[in-house]
């Protein structure tokens, strides 16, 4: 199991909406989806999907700022 920083850690890194992206994305109920987000039951398939979700986030987060940084400084 994550620790309950580790949790918060993951839960912060990821995009709105990102329960049911999960939920889609594994072979389990939203109930263990839930479960596993309130850090009461450990799927390595669950935690798998949400730190893919969160690396896509975060690739898409920065192409943004680095587009951003672009604009403003012509």
């Amino acid at each position: 199991m994550l620790s309950d920083t580790e949790l918060k850690d993951l839960k912060k890194s990821l995009p709105r909406g990102y329960f049911q992206r999960i939920v889609d994305s594994v072979p389990f109920s939203e109930s263990t989806v839930k479960n596993f987000f309130k850090n009461r039951t450990y799927k390595i398939e669950i935690h798998e999907a949400a730190l893919e979700l969160a690396k896509e986030h975060l690739s898409r987060t920065r192409a943004v700022t680095k587009r951003q940084k672009a604009i403003i400084h012509g």
